[in-house]
């Protein structure tokens, strides 16, 4: 219970951090996908068996005009006793001119289960809401004089200026004791974004595939040292990103190298001490995107570790064993 309670101060304080500022951009982009894992596929929940508290913020196309930050903070709650787990996420967008804002907020749960002697799944469902908020301070052609803006109402009328919305997602996982893979699909009511009534703008469904491994050189299995390299696919209408790599460990030392398909080369390092994570990776554009510039992105993240009680604990320990424990 002072688990559970000190986890929750902790998700709660990172929220607050989070909006301090009002945010921008329907979909943030991490490079580093393998801290907060909910976000990228809801079934990644608690799926290490860890009780974990995560805060990443990104700073997106450092010192340019299209520059924006992102913030995320996670929660994830194993429920010992049990195979379900939930977890609740916060993620809030800002762009430099700040004129669209948008915020989400969402609720995970998740199962887990036995396929056979080797591998496992976890099925999970996520419910929350959006929101996207226009600062209204555009100036339309009907507002102009020869002589500059006028104070007159445009004709250009919204029928809101703060939209919220529903949205839902679902995703599984399969994992055995050194692979994993699995499949998420966001938005999957297509909430409309419209600040209009005269016409919808349904956003588009998010369809993401993951995977990797991890090896480790000791023989005993110990988690001191290992590689993991891993992919991550995600396509929405007509945009998709493309990410390979290969996550390091060595003691308390992490390291990463991916590559994001015509768009980025991403470095990362990180320290890990005891239940304690932190990281730092810095994109370095190879597009031809106008817009890109160097990226910087932190995370932090505290575990809490317990026993699962749910299976036999020999499997079950060796089948959670798969994922880097960030």
């Amino acid at each position: 219970m002072i688990r559970i309670i000190f986890a929750l101060i902790i998700f709660i304080t990172s929220i607050m951090i989070c909006f301090i500022n009002v945010f921008a951009q329907q979909e943030p982009l991490f490079s580093q996908y393998y801290v907060n894992g909910i976000y990228v596929n809801p079934a990644m929940n608690a799926i290490n068996d860890y009780t974990k508290v995560s805060m990443q913020y990104r700073n997106q196309w450092t010192g340019n005009s299209y520059n924006y930050s992102t913030y995320n903070a996670a929660l994830e709650l194993p429920i010992n006793n049990t195979n379900s787990s939930f977890g609740a996420i916060a993620t809030s967008d800002e762009t430099r001119s700040a004129l669209l804002n948008h915020t989400s907020f969402s609720l995970v749960y998740a199962y887990k289960f036995k396929l056979n002697g080797k591998w496992m799944a976890q099925t999970a469902l996520q419910a929350g809401m959006g929101q996207n908020r226009l600062e209204n301070d555009l100036i339309f052609e009907d507002q102009l004089s020869l002589e500059g803006p006028t104070a007159e109402h445009s004709a250009e009328n919204f029928a809101s200026e703060n939209l919220v919305y529903p949205d839902f997602s679902s995703g599984i996982m399969l994992f055995s004791k050194d692979y994993y893979f699995g499949a998420a699909i966001h938005h999957l009511n297509r909430p409309n974004q419209a600040f209009r009534d005269s016409y919808a703008r349904r956003l588009e469904r998010k369809y993401t595939f993951n995977g990797g491994a991890k090896f480790s050189k000791d023989k005993l299995g110990r988690v001191n040292q290992y590689y993991s390299p891993n992919f991550i696919v995600q396509i929405q209408g007509n945009s998709n990103s493309v990410s390979l790599g290969n996550y390091f460990k060595y003691h308390s030392l992490t390291a990463g190298l991916w590559y994001r398909w015509k768009d980025a080369m991403v470095i990362g390092l990180g320290l890990e001490l005891d239940n304690f994570r932190f990281a730092y990776s810095a994109d370095f554009n190879i597009g031809n995107n106008p817009a890109s510039a160097l990226s910087h992105e932190v995370s932090i993240a505290i575990l809490f570790t317990q026993k699962s009680k749910g299976h036999n604990q020999n499997y079950y320990n060796k089948a959670l064993s798969f994922c880097p424990t960030f």
